[in-house]
């Protein structure tokens, strides 16, 4: 078996295989850590909402709030790789059934 110097390596090595790890594969390692920990500080936040005597429907509604924005850009930014055959009714009844769903899992 033919050995890798890690030392010319462009790459990763794992069991003596050389791995390519594109630049698009460490921004989504890097927003992927961003995500878990935003999530997980999420419940700070909320302890200390609650603390501060902020009922769950008034926190649930500024949380929605501040996320809108974030996925109002993210649609825009991915809106050219939808399909072009999409019509206005899909995306309603998509809407409204996630919209459904969220306030489902937290009652």
């Amino acid at each position: 078996m033919r050995k890798i110097d890690p030392q010319r390596s462009s790459g990763l090595i794992v069991k003596g295989k050389k791995i390519q790890i594109k630049h698009k594969d460490i921004l989504g390692l890097i927003l992927m850590f961003l995500g878990t920990f935003f999530f997980a500080s999420k419940s700070i936040f909320i302890k200390l909402a609650y603390e501060e005597g902020a009922n769950p429907e008034a926190t649930l509604f500024f949380r929605q709030l501040i996320a809108a924005p974030l996925f109002i850009l993210i649609l825009w930014l991915y809106r050219p790789r939808y399909p072009k055959n999409t019509n206005k009714k899909d995306i309603v009844r998509a809407s409204l059934c996630g919209l459904f769903g969220f306030f489902y899992h937290h009652y």
